[in-house]
C-alpha cells in the first residue's frame, strides 16, 4: 500500500524491474485492494451475531465439526465471541 501504480506493456516488464520497479500483476493488485476494503470494513461486513448464526447453522448439520476439539472446533466456538467486531479477524488468537 502507498505505492504508486503505473500500467505499461507487458513487454517492458524486464526494463521496469531492472530499473527497481515493482512490477505486479493487474489481478494481484486488485485482490490486495479488495483484501484491504474487506478488511477495513469487516465488523460491519459480518458482526457477532452474524458469526452466531452461522456457527448454530453449522451445528445443526454437523454437530461434531462446531464440538470436536482441535483447529476447526476451536474457531467455530471462539468466533462468535472473537472473529466479530476485530479487524482483520485478529480475535482468533486466545
Amino acid at each position: 500500500m502507498g505505492f504508486l501504480a503505473s500500467g505499461f506493456p507487458r513487454r517492458l516488464k524486464p526494463q521496469a524491474e531492472l530499473a527497481g520497479a515493482t512490477v505486479v500483476d493487474r489481478a494481484s493488485v486488485l485482490v490486495t485492494h479488495l483484501g484491504s476494503i474487506i478488511t477495513a470494513h469487516a465488523p460491519r461486513l459480518l458482526s457477532r451475531e452474524d458469526v452466531r448464526m452461522l456457527v448454530d447453522g453449522v451445528k445443526q448439520v454437523n454437530h461434531a465439526v462446531v464440538d470436536e476439539p482441535g483447529a476447526h472446533g476451536a474457531v467455530a466456538r471462539r468466533g462468535a465471541a472473537g472473529l466479530a467486531g476485530t479487524a482483520g479477524g485478529a480475535g482468533l488468537d486466545p
